[in-house]
Parts: C-alpha cells; sequence; structure tokens
C-alpha cells in the first residue's frame, strides 16, 4: 500500500522549504522596514576658519543625528599663555531662531590645556529644537581686540 503523499519525504522537504522561503521574506520586510525609520545621520563639511588674534578656530564640519547637532571643532593657540584652554581665550553660543541651544557635551573639551601654536579638536554636541531652522553659532573672545565673530549654517 502506497503511503498519502503528504507522509512522503519529499512532500515534508517541500513544506519546510516554503515554510522557511516564507519567513525569511517576513523577517526582511521587518528589518526593511526598521532601517527606513531610522533617521540618517548628516553631516555637513565646512572647514570654515575663523580667526582672532588669541586663537584660530575652524568648525570642521556639523553632524546631525535626530535632534543632536555635534560641531567639530579645532582651535590653535596662539596666544601668549602658555598652556591655555578654549574657554579661557573665548565663549561660544550656539543658537536656533534667536535662542541658545543646551550643549549636551564637549564642555570639558573646551578646557584641554594645549601649548602655545598647538591645535585642538572638540566635539560639541547641543540638542537641536528642529531639524529645518538654520543653527548660528557664535564665537566670543574675551580679549579687547575681536570682536565676536557667527556662522550660520542651513541644516535642512
Amino acid at each position: 500500500m502506497k503511503k498519502p503523499f503528504y507522509k512522503r519525504w519529499w512532500f515534508i522537504v517541500f513544506v519546510v522549504f516554503l515554510v522557511m522561503v516564507g519567513l525569511g521574506a517576513l523577517i526582511d520586510d521587518e528589518s526593511k522596514e526598521s532601517e527606513s525609520n531610522e533617521p540618517k545621520e548628516k553631516v555637513i563639511e565646512l572647514k570654515e576658519e575663523i580667526p582672532f588674534v588669541d586663537f584660530t578656530a575652524k568648525i570642521q564640519r556639523i553632524k546631525i543625528n535626530n535632534d543632536t547637532l555635534t560641531i567639530v571643532l579645532d582651535w590653535t593657540n596662539q596666544s601668549d599663555w602658555n598652556p591655555a584652554h578654549f574657554s579661557l581665550l573665548a565663549g561660544i553660543d550656539v543658537y536656533q531662531d534667536d535662542e541658545i541651544l543646551e550643549m549636551t557635551k564637549g564642555e570639558e573639551r573646551l578646557l584641554k590645556q594645549i601649548p602655545k601654536n598647538w591645535f585642538y579638536v572638540a566635539d560639541l554636541e547641543y540638542k537641536l529644537k528642529d531639524n529645518e531652522t538654520p543653527v548660528r553659532v557664535r564665537i566670543i573672545p574675551w580679549n579687547e581686540y575681536d570682536e565676536p565673530k557667527e556662522t550660520t549654517i542651513e541644516i535642512n
């Protein structure tokens, strides 16, 4: 007597294969959906040099990830202070819609002492209000010779 087709080895292998293909497609669809929902980091290369008497600041790039703005700033100590930290020579304010953004990370990097004629890179993180309004970076030197300088960055 012949076995029914659903008990034959080739039918069982075929059913297992169909189940595996179906699960693979379902998992692939879920991973594509989660990838499309994840915001991508946006990087804006600037390399904008801002000279002052006591130091030169260079905004290398801006990174935007979700509601976090990261400013990659390098600065060179040109002052008579040897060593000096950035906060001794200047302040930095970041605005969005004329409102100062909260610095969430990097304040300690502005306190890193560097020798005269050396440069140092500081990553400064701020909490954005939104991902569309331009951001203004204002550097305020503490000396009596320089005026504050400002740059505006379109982030959308």
